[in-house]
């Protein structure tokens, strides 16, 4: 099985955004390779994917066991041709069931779906996804794979930041008397001559969305990162990603979704707060549209483009999900960006 020869690292000091949009591309950011051994890796690479903790210790990558897998395709975006596939598990395999070609066909087209399929043996291996990403313990790995996404499905020359131990400061607190804000996952990156920064506020699942949602980070983190932005000649965005189970974020509209007990008060919040939210499930579904598009579609040309419709609140794998007056629906993401 092939797998990916490279992971972004992080940087060991904090910084001020500002200075890393000053200085970016300079010759203090670098990707690391998988045979340098460096301890930044170990933020991002799951260490359940491995047999043992000297295995995960030194990133062999060769070394990745199937048997724990949570099919979250951190090896395979960026590597993996369109005929390559995953088996009836949706886990990456030479004994293809699927290939990503197939698999990008039924994402995003405003239906009710489940990666790889609601087959009910692949079922365990999504609801191993949803726990490893909603995971509660205090290694959550939630951000790290966020970054990694970002990273691994930009079209430009990309440089990442990321917490639980590499993020940016943003110099403005959320709450009088708080330490500055600091920002889960910074992405900026270089596509076609133009400047595209993202910034992340990581959640590890609906539930720790809703018990943050006094806390309002993106009405002061949106404004002043779009300043920044402006004033640098970045094209930003702020958005929520949340990590678990993703059916909450679908809308009350989509009949075939379960039903949760959080869906009412996800969306009550969203509407309220004027929030967007990407779906953890969701950034894994647009690796599969990179890698079935050979690289054309890029974080650049889908989730910039697509926040700029106002109605717009959010995307899950099943598609788009926008306001219309006090309602939300979910939507085929071909309406809003041409992805065929």
């Amino acid at each position: 099985m092939k797998l990916r020869a490279t992971f972004p690292v992080f940087r060991s000091r904090k910084r001020r955004l500002e200075d890393n949009l000053i200085n970016f591309g300079s010759a203090e950011e670098y990707l690391v390779s998988k045979d340098q051994n460096n301890r930044d890796l170990l933020a991002i690479v799951p260490q359940s994917c491995f047999k043992n903790e000297a295995e995960h210790y030194t990133v062999c990558y060769g070394n990745i066991d199937l048997n724990k897998c949570t099919a979250c395709l951190a090896c395979q975006v960026g590597i993996a041709k369109p005929d390559d596939g995953v088996d009836q598990t949706g886990i990456p395999s030479e004994r293809i069931h699927l290939t990503y070609d197939t698999i990008a066909k039924y994402l995003f087209k405003g239906n009710y779906v489940v990666y790889p399929s609601k087959h009910a043996v692949a079922r365990p291996i999504s609801r191993r996804f949803n726990e490893y990403t909603g995971n509660r313990d205090e290694r959550n790995f939630t951000n790290p794979l966020i970054a990694c996404y970002l990273w691994a499905i930009s079209g430009g020359k990309a440089f990442v930041s990321c917490s639980p131990n590499h993020e940016l400061s943003l110099g403005v607190s959320i709450l009088v008397g708080e330490r500055e804000g600091h920002l889960d996952v910074t992405l900026r990156t270089l596509f076609k001559n133009s400047k595209y920064l993202f910034v992340a506020e990581g959640k590890r699942d609906v539930e720790a969305l809703l018990n943050d949602s006094n806390r309002e980070q993106q009405k002061k983190y949106e404004r002043h990162i779009r300043e920044l932005g402006k004033k640098f000649g970045y094209t930003s965005l702020f958005s929520y990603v949340v990590g678990g189970n993703e059916e909450p974020m679908y809308p009350s509209t989509v009949t075939e979704a379960p039903m949760y007990i959080h869906r009412n008060r996800f969306f009550d919040d969203i509407y309220r707060h004027d929030k967007r939210f990407v779906s953890l499930h969701a950034l894994r579904g647009l690796g599969v549209l990179f890698i079935s598009s050979k690289a054309e579609l890029c974080l650049e040309k889908i989730l910039f483009p697509l926040f700029e419709n106002a109605n717009v609140r959010g995307l899950v794998l099943g598609g788009v999900v926008v306001q219309r007056d006090k309602k939300f629906f979910l939507d085929d993401l071909d309406n809003y960006i041409s992805i065929h």
